[in-house]
């Protein structure tokens, strides 16, 4: 965890909207030390199921910040307050809990806008969900530009969307 990361994490607590009161949050440390926990390999997800962390891979800083730039990125889907993007103002995590560090939770009710970028957790099930709803959000008339970063998986059903005209 960089000293910038705790900082901007710990802002945002600071800052967390009257709405997440009804989460009855805690202290900064504790509800950090929570945080932590729940990003931990074989945690529980708020919708159920345990996090896989190899099913979470990062880009190489120098390629996201190539990303960053030459799309004007605005939104980030599928973070958590330990891997957002620093620059971006906008985050969607699929943790209730993590809109006290300044998610939004659940990426999939964010309406897509403007340049995003997405990090889904790298399983056929997650991909296939994200590409047919990016697919489906891309059939409605306001425009927007998704960044995904799919594994080249053979026979994955995901794998025959990406030749979508809109994709």
């Amino acid at each position: 965890l960089t000293e910038p990361r705790l900082q901007s994490v710990y802002n945002s607590f600071v800052r967390s909207s009257p709405s997440c009161r009804a989460l009855a949050p805690s202290s900064f440390a504790h509800e950090a030390a929570l945080l932590i926990k729940r990003c931990s390999p074989s945690a529980t997800k708020t919708a159920g199921g345990a996090v896989d962390m190899r099913n979470h891979w990062a880009l190489i800083p120098e390629f996201l910040w190539a990303i960053r730039h030459s799309y004007k990125l605005e939104q980030e889907f599928f973070a958590t307050p330990l891997n957002y993007d620093l620059e971006l103002n906008t985050y969607h995590s699929a943790h209730t809990r993590d809109v006290l560090f300044g998610a939004t939770y659940v990426a999939y009710s964010a309406k897509f806008s403007g340049c995003i970028y997405m990090n889904p957790e790298y399983t056929p099930c997650k991909l296939n969900k994200l590409l047919s709803w990016a697919i489906s959000a891309s059939l409605a008339s306001s425009p927007f530009c998704a960044i995904a970063v799919f594994p080249k998986w053979k026979n994955e059903k995901y794998m025959s969307m990406l030749s979508h005209p809109n994709v």
